[in-house]
């Protein structure tokens, strides 16, 4: 069975061990070059992303911002130094609490050291820790997203160094709660997860569950969840995207469906893009004219000022992005702004709409985990 469009061979998967990264990432590329000898200089029309992820990152500090492409706005990073910060982590879980008017971010990892504290931010106040009676118990790559309809932040699964889990919380004026749903998605992590705003629902894609520490032995998903008043609804398209661990699942308000792009399986880094209308999945692969070259753990939003999808950085194998992307109409379109965050992936991104910027925080870069803070305006 061949490679699906959209795809590329995994070179190798970083479980996330930082002692070696560096080393890795240069074998991997090297494999990349034999494997792909002509395909890692070029991009199909398909969307299959063959490019060389050398190529498709960019450097950390491209000379000089350039004009924007097609229309798509000027897009300004500026590092944040608040005088407190959050322990370094990647695959923590981040999202804007609209209610609350702060951004929230809660649990992750930095190697052996599994963390379940809550924290939240503005760029006036920094970073503040919070210190909720209860709280969902430590976990790394779960899935967390702002539920519109219900008006509080939903936590779902994610995994310990022990256990999968798939147990759902609520966060809301700084307090975490239980819920007790009859029904709910199979124990996961790096599901990916978004809020549909035409339907109304938290949407939640994939992720992978198996063997907590042998690759070879995770069990991928492609299954399709709704979430709504506390109730977790299975969706049974005919067409869903292939098994895949971190989908960058996105809602898309201007053209009004969900997005996912990219992901994982053992094998394989995705670079496909499909929407979700009405229930339905489409892979708009083909269509798209090029995309960002195949990855999983990249930080993605909607940028309501912009009225476009953003995407940064992520990895494919052990190779580590921070190149930046623009999607609107169905079409992919690189950026180049000025300065950049460094590489990373396992990393979120979250939008506080009525501000007008986004917000990332720490992930897994070339040189360990961080914990920096980075604003993105438009």
């Amino acid at each position: 069975m061949g490679t699906p469009r959209g795809a590329l061979v995994r070179p190798y998967r970083s479980e996330l061990r930082v002692g070696v990264l560096e080393a890795r990432w240069v074998v991997a590329f090297a494999a990349a070059l034999l494997i792909f000898p002509t395909a890692m200089a070029t991009s199909t029309a398909s969307g299959a992303s063959s490019t060389s992820p050398a190529a498709g990152g960019g450097p950390t500090s491209p000379s000089g911002g350039t004009a924007p492409l097609l229309g798509t706005p000027p897009m300004n990073w500026s590092q944040s130094f608040p005088s407190v910060s959050p322990p370094k982590r990647a695959e923590s879980m981040m999202t804007f609490d609209v209610a609350d008017g702060y951004f929230v971010l809660f649990a992750g990892h930095a190697g052996n050291t599994l963390l379940r504290d809550t924290w939240k931010f503005t760029p006036a106040g920094g970073w503040v820790q919070l210190t909720p009676a209860i709280s969902p118990p430590g976990r790394r790559g779960g899935s967390m997203v702002y539920d519109g309809v219900d008006h509080y932040v939903v936590l779902f699964g994610g995994s310990n160094f022990r256990h999968y889990l798939n147990d759902t919380w609520e966060f809301h004026a700084g307090k975490w709660i239980p819920l007790s749903p009859a029904n709910a998605p199979s124990p996961r992590r790096v599901a990916g997860i978004t809020y549909d705003v035409a339907n109304q629902r938290v949407v939640l894609l994939g992720g992978h569950a198996g063997s907590l520490s042998v690759p070879a032995k995770y069990i991928f998903y492609n299954d399709t969840w709704t979430f709504r008043g506390g109730v977790w609804t299975r969706l049974m398209p005919i067409v869903s995207p292939a098994p895949r661990g971190e989908p960058m699942l996105v809602y898309d308000a201007v053209d009004g469906y969900v997005l996912a792009y990219g992901g994982y399986d053992y094998k394989i880094t995705y670079a496909d893009t499909w929407t979700l209308v009405g229930g339905v999945w489409t892979n708009i692969t083909s269509n798209v004219t090029t995309s960002p070259p195949a990855r999983d753990g990249a930080a993605i939003a909607f940028d309501y000022n912009g009225s476009g999808i953003v995407l940064f950085g992520g990895h494919w194998g052990a190779l580590i992005y921070n190149d930046m992307w623009w999607y609107r109409a169905g079409q992919w379109l690189q950026l180049h702004p000025a300065v950049v965050p460094p590489k990373r992936g396992g990393v979120p991104l979250a939008w506080d709409r009525a501000a007008g910027y986004g917000v990332i925080f720490g992930g897994l870069g070339v040189h360990g985990w961080e914990n920096d803070t980075w604003v993105l305006r438009a």
